[in-house]
């Protein structure tokens, strides 16, 4: 992964990354390789974690034969779903977008580190629940609203499959609000294939 390795290594804090992949696409590699690259930085770990998502990550990164005491370590708001991974620092309920946003905006403010790596897991699910235009907008507002936050160097997990069917108006708002945009490709003898779409920066 070596395209991962020098993104990792020009990031920024207050950048948000979004992370398009396919379905098939063995996407828990690279959310393990950004959790060991935090450590490897002393960078805490915080986990969002939509309708039970972080479960099957942790699982697929454990049949791979690869460690998931990292994870475990991790702060976790959960939204939504009832299976707990990770050091679980808050739960958020999803019945509604505002309520949702207000419980979220309330925990991670006391998120107990000054900057720290966040990784968002299921947000693409939870885009299935929404009812109506209006709320739909509302909450990529509320995930735009976020980009430049200092606190955090962000990584979005976006599967693109799912959301060309279900919610095709989310990926152009999300690309082009977001400060990088990685696509992940299934490379069936070989690693992922990465590719960079958009950055703002270098």
């Amino acid at each position: 992964m070596s395209t991962i390795s020098t993104l990792l290594e020009n990031l920024k804090f207050g950048e948000s990354i979004l992370i398009e992949h396919s379905s098939t696409a063995p996407v828990h590699i690279l959310f393990y390789e950004l959790i060991k690259w935090a450590e490897l930085n002393s960078y805490p770990v915080l986990i969002d974690d939509f309708l039970d998502s972080l479960y099957l990550y942790e699982k697929h990164i454990k049949l791979s034969g690869l460690l998931t005491k990292p994870i475990k370590a991790a702060m976790v708001i959960k939204l939504g779903g009832i299976l707990e991974v990770g050091n679980v620092i808050g739960k958020v309920s999803v019945s509604e977008s505002t309520i949702l946003q207000k419980e979220y905006d309330s925990v991670f403010e006391k998120v107990p580190h000054e900057r720290f790596l966040n990784i968002v897991v299921g947000f693409d699910k939870y885009l299935l629940l929404l009812q109506d235009k209006k709320e739909f907008l509302s909450s990529l507002h509320d995930i735009l609203k976020y980009v430049g936050n200092k606190r955090r160097i962000a990584f979005y997990f976006i599967n693109q499959d799912l959301i060309e069917v279900a919610a095709p108006a989310a990926l152009p708002i999300l690309e082009e609000g977001f400060t990088r945009v990685v696509r992940i490709g299934r490379n069936e003898s070989a690693p992922p294939t990465v590719k960079l779409l958009k950055t703002l920066m270098d």
